[in-house]
């Protein structure tokens, strides 16, 4: 409401930087330098994509897209930090929480018999598995990894709206698309190639 839509974008794509300097600074977690260039790709790659929606906006709507990358980028590497305990449920009850306070503030009002279905099948299956495993992500990987991988819901949320909505992306936005799908393909190539040898 505040700025536009590519502006929100580009500033939600610095999630992994501010991971991986939070991991750095408060918890002393270094990554390797090839993690780091993976990072600056993947970010380069969804700005791209982004760029397309580029435009002016008020100061505040830049503020508050920053204080979301930081919240994001903090979540996970509490996460992170605490492996033994499940935030899952406790990001479910926010999500309530931040829900019900939305349709308050916004003025709440019943959606049509098909949106309904799409809402209650987001709600009740996709979000909490999403939401779930978000949480589980940092047990494994550092959090910096994590934020990294969910840049891939720009490249797929794209795909799936020329898919089912017809809406055919930009070519910066195919082009920034493959950049970060082939960046996270080739960093996942190298750290399945690195396991299997540390484990032999």
């Amino acid at each position: 409401k505040n700025t536009a839509a590519g502006n929100v974008l580009i500033i939600l794509n610095t999630a992994p930087v501010i991971a991986a300097l939070i991991a750095w600074l408060v918890w002393k977690e270094t990554l390797p330098l090839r993690t780091w260039v993976i990072i600056v790709v993947c970010v380069t790659g969804a700005s791209i994509m982004a760029i397309g929606e580029w435009g002016r906006g008020e100061p505040l709507g830049l503020v508050m897209a920053g204080v979301a990358a930081t919240a994001l980028a903090a979540n996970l590497n509490v996460a992170r930090s605490r492996p033994d305990a499940d935030m899952s449920v406790m990001l479910m009850f926010g999500a309530l929480v931040l829900a019900a306070l939305a349709a308050i503030a916004g003025g709440a009002k019943l959606p049509s018999v098909r949106d309904g279905l799409f809402i209650g099948l987001l709600c009740l299956f996709f979000l909490p598995i999403a939401a779930t495993l978000i949480q589980i992500g940092p047990r494994y990987i550092p959090a910096a990894e994590v934020s990294m991988m969910l840049l891939l819901e720009t490249v797929v949320g794209a795909f799936l709206v020329w898919l089912v909505l017809g809406e055919v992306p930009t070519t910066l936005s195919l082009f920034g698309g493959m950049i970060v799908f082939s960046a996270l393909l080739a960093h996942g190539w190298i750290e399945v190639a690195r396991y299997r040898r540390a484990s032999v």
